[in-house]
């Protein structure tokens, strides 16, 4: 007879049932004593993450509890082991006896408790032998749940051999890992990230790559998902994380130019070890400043019991160090996860543009939507899978900050990083253009209608002034628009007033009379970049005046002016 003693210390917070750890080690021991007749049932909760998306949290959160009140009732703790392993992951170890009808009654309860509800309870069955080793079954059982996961007609599977094609490999890859990294067949690559505003590489991503002597080359989505599964996975990030430091510090002793580099963590990361001892160990070691190293977390690890990943996002960013969601809209707790933690950066998953070509309209509307979502809360922003000069330029069209993908470069070597034909940033530079991002600047300029005297439409610029001159170094439509109107002669001129302005350093608010409209035109600094001198003013103007056609010509742009003089406060340009 099996007996769960409850020990907070084994027990998952949220259910109340076994942990993954404690689960195995009570099944371990029960193959051992040779009981005859016993199973392994994995269940999942099909549409979970759309159940979390649509209802919240701690609905999410009842319903988890729900699941394990119905294995409860069905499975008894007193003949059964019952544990949750994993977000909506539930396994059973029971016998044989009624099995396929214990599960149809778990599955039928939690149907009648949510009929409305788009859930389904998955389950997929392994029968252990005595010489079976109790994770590998449990993954067995798993494989057979996720054979039927697009097949909703079927509510349960039986695992047979046919399903383990990868199970070899996934063995091979957890008994070879500290092998891989002994003798470096596990490599550190770097893929660039160019900041879309100066066209210059201005970060890269650390990947990992296996080539090994006897299977070859191994993906990296098979030995990442391996170790996340079997909660292996922070011994490859730690490995990362050191074999980065070690190159940036290689670069910084031989005075050679660096880039930030950032390293993706799990949430395991912060259940299996103290990742940010690791991170502050690694950097103190090597002498690396704390803001060479950023943390992208995949939008995938946010789930229903967050306070450890919580307190290590603060605790990380408290300390200094730049925190980037990863894969933004990849899955369905985006805009959850973005309510409630902090993030520096989102990096836009690549599925975003991968049908650019197919159904342009909409994806632009949902990028350009989210882009200014983003800016509106501060955050910087990294769009993924950039392959298409046309894709890069609508990105740069809209105000995203930063693009990554193959158009730039696949992932390399850190110093074939620097040797590509692409300008460099100074990272010292970095906090400069951080604030620049950030700035929304409409793509789309307001309609007007035509029976009104005043039109909204604004025309917006970032203007640098450096080493006496000013260049325009982003702007939208309108005001690219608005200088293909304006002669050389006329550019010249307002450039010197602007530069009058920028030496006082004062916000200020002016007019421009031209072309028989008047501008009004807001210039307030932005940034100051503190190693080059150079000051950053954003330039918003509005056409405050439409002069109509008027029979005769009775009208004339002087009369528009010699009114507006008399109402107007402040200085005035005028070019006319």
């Amino acid at each position: 007879m099996t007996t769960h003693k409850f020990n907070p210390e084994i027990r998952d917070k949220v259910t109340g049932l076994l942990t993954r750890d404690e689960f195995q080690k009570m099944a371990r021991q029960k193959i051992r004593t040779g009981e005859f007749g016993l199973a392994l049932i994995w269940f999942n909760i099909d549409n979970f993450k759309i159940y979390n998306e649509v209802f919240g949290y701690e609905k999410g959160t009842t319903l988890l509890r729900e699941v394990a009140e119905i294995l409860k009732v069905i499975f008894p703790i007193n003949h059964n082991i019952l544990a949750r392993f994993s977000d909506d992951n539930f396994v059973v170890m029971s016998g044989w006896c009624a099995l396929e009808d214990n599960i149809e009654a778990v599955q039928n309860s939690l149907y009648r408790l949510h009929k409305n509800a788009t859930l389904k309870l998955r389950a997929g069955i392994y029968f252990p032998s005595h010489a079976d080793d109790i994770a590998i079954s449990c993954d067995r059982a798993k494989i057979a749940c996720d054979a039927i996961r697009k097949n909703h007609s079927i509510k349960s599977c039986m695992y047979h051999e046919d399903m383990s094609t990868n199970l070899t490999q996934r063995q091979y890859i957890l008994d070879n890992l500290s092998n891989a990294f002994k003798n470096d067949y596990i490599k550190v690559v770097y893929q660039p990230i160019i900041r879309i505003l100066t066209g210059k590489i201005c970060e890269a991503e650390a990947l990992s790559r296996w080539e090994d002597p006897e299977l070859g080359y191994i993906s990296p989505n098979d030995f990442i998902t391996t170790l996340e599964q079997y909660r292996e996975i922070h011994r490859l990030d730690i490995f990362i994380l050191n074999k980065v430091c070690s190159a940036l510090k290689k670069r910084l002793e031989n005075n050679l130019p660096l880039l930030p580099v950032s390293i993706n963590l799990s949430r395991l990361d912060f259940e299996l070890c103290d990742i940010f001892h690791e991170f502050e160990h690694s950097i103190t070691k090597n002498n690396i400043p704390r803001k060479m190293l950023k943390i992208e977390i995949t939008e995938s690890v946010y789930s229903d019991d967050m306070t450890i990943l919580d307190l290590g996002i603060e605790k990380f960013r408290a300390n200094g160090y730049e925190v980037w969601m990863d894969d933004f809209g990849s899955g369905y707790s985006s805009l959850n996860a973005l309510k409630d933690y902090h993030f520096d950066t989102i990096k836009f998953d690549m599925k975003f543009l991968s049908g650019f070509n197919k159904n342009s309209r909409r994806l632009k509307t949902i990028l350009s939507s989210n882009l200014s979502m983003a800016k509106q809360m501060g955050i910087q922003t990294l769009a993924e899978g950039v392959e298409t000069q046309e894709q890069y330029e609508y990105l740069q069209s809209i105000g995203f900050e930063k693009a990554q993908g193959y158009l730039f470069g696949r992932a390399m070597n850190l110093d074939d990083v620097f040797a590509l034909e692409m300008p460099y940033e100074n990272f010292k530079d970095a906090e400069y253009y951080s604030r620049l991002g950030k700035i929304e600047m409409p793509s789309q300029d307001l309609m007007h209608r035509p029976d009104y005297e005043i039109a909204d439409v604004r025309s917006m610029a970032l203007l640098e002034f450096c080493a006496g001159d000013v260049d325009v170094i982003a702007q939208n439509k309108s005001h690219a628009l608005w200088l293909e109107t304006t002669t050389p002669r006329e550019l010249e001129i307002i450039k010197e007033f602007l530069m009058r302005i920028m030496l006082s350093r004062v916000a200020k608010t002016f007019y421009i009379f031209m072309n028989g409209n008047c501008l009004s035109v807001n210039l307030t600094p932005a940034a100051s970049n503190l190693r080059t001198g150079a000051e950053a003013w954003l330039s918003v103007h509005y056409d405050i005046t439409r002069i109509p056609k008027c029979k005769n010509n009775i009208h004339s742009p002087r009369d528009t002016y010699n009114c507006l003089r008399e109402i107007l406060d402040g200085e005035i340009l005028q070019l006319d």
